[in-house]
């Protein structure tokens, strides 16, 4: 299968996302990522639900909010695109349920990394927590 110019490989991708990280880990970093792919509509994560792990947007548009007080209205907060991250203030702070929901605008394609692997990749590399205080 064929990668799209909107679509970048995952070794051209995660050095844009992680700057300092030295080249020679990068391959190490993109072994640790599942693509998962969503639809126009599709739930990324819930407001309150358990925290899996960090999203990286690989190509499409998700949306991240919080419900209202009451439950019934929504506040988009961020509109995220190629190479923005979703979960990381979860996971960087230990928290075990998202802050906010996530959903695909349009069709999307997110590189996922597990909380644990995340973690324990981000204690052999120090230098990740640069970019995730970006």
């Amino acid at each position: 299968m064929a990668t799209s110019s909107k679509q970048p490989r995952r070794n051209d991708l995660l050095p844009r996302v992680f700057p300092s990280l030295s080249p020679h880990v990068i391959p190490d970093l993109a072994s640790l990522c599942l693509e998962v792919n969503y639809r126009a509509g599709g739930l990324v994560a819930q407001e309150e639900s358990y925290v899996s792990g960090l999203y990286v947007i690989r190509e499409g548009l998700v949306k991240t909010g919080k419900y209202g007080a009451s439950g019934a209205g929504k506040r988009v907060l961020r509109l995220l695109g190629i190479g923005e991250l979703f979960g990381l203030e979860a996971v960087a702070l230990g928290h075990e349920t998202h802050l906010q929901y996530a959903k695909a605008l349009i069709k999307s394609s997110l590189l996922f990394i597990e909380r644990s692997n995340l973690l324990s990749f981000r204690s052999q590399h120090p230098e990740l927590c640069a970019d995730f205080a970006r």
